[in-house]
């Protein structure tokens, strides 16, 4: 079976509320199979990244979907990591798919409907909002299971001068501090983002 993955290009897709939707109630299908680890926090992984260094993980979090990013993180992380007074998001990239030998190591723990299942997802969310103009932000929240091997690289090194300073990360722009060859996804849910309250109109001062 063609694993999809968002760097592949296919034919444009357009889909509807109605049609993610559906996606969404398949979502428990199509996620049953993969590795029942015992779920970690983003958190988790964040603050202790070397103890996970190329280890098959199962990470949860809010999934973060857009043209340039697909990554799992957190928001309420504390403390963050921080090096040299640069804080990272509480995030890790799950964007690159694994590579071939990566798939046949861990054929036995994979499941790749699940991982094309959630490709798939990714992308209606794509073209249904990011590619809209005006750019409209999706009206829910994509949480998730992400099963894969976790790999990391030294994030301070030492210039020519000597002096330390922060190295390249993973992801858009380097920006996640680790990232996630996903061989399988469960527990997805997409709720509804609350609606915001429309704040009072400050009254006129007199």
């Amino acid at each position: 079976m063609e694993v999809l993955t968002r760097r592949q290009h296919k034919p444009h897709l357009s889909f509807s509320l109605n049609w993610i939707g559906a996606l969404v109630f398949l979502a428990v299908t199509e996620s049953a199979c993969a590795l029942q680890l015992a779920a970690l926090s983003v958190c988790e992984v964040v603050k202790d990244l070397s103890s996970y260094s190329d280890k098959l993980i199962a990470v949860s979090g809010n999934v973060y979907i857009g043209a340039e990013i697909f990554a799992i993180g957190r928001k309420d992380c504390e403390p963050g990591l921080v090096t040299l007074g640069h804080k990272w998001p509480s995030a890790i990239d799950a964007a690159d798919p694994p590579s071939q030998t990566t798939w046949d190591i861990y054929r036995e723990h994979s499941d790749p409907r699940s991982v094309e299942f959630m490709n798939l997802l990714s992308r209606a969310l794509v073209h249904t909002y990011w590619m809209k103009y005006p750019v409209e932000e999706p009206p829910f929240e994509v949480s998730a299971t992400f099963v894969g091997i976790l790999r990391t690289r030294e994030l301070i090194r030492i210039d020519s001068s000597g002096k330390s300073i922060v190295e390249g990360g993973f992801g858009h722009l380097n920006t996640y501090p680790a990232k996630l060859e996903v061989v399988g996804v469960r527990d997805i849910l997409v709720k509804q983002k609350p609606t915001p309250t429309v704040a009072e109109k400050p009254k006129p001062v007199k």
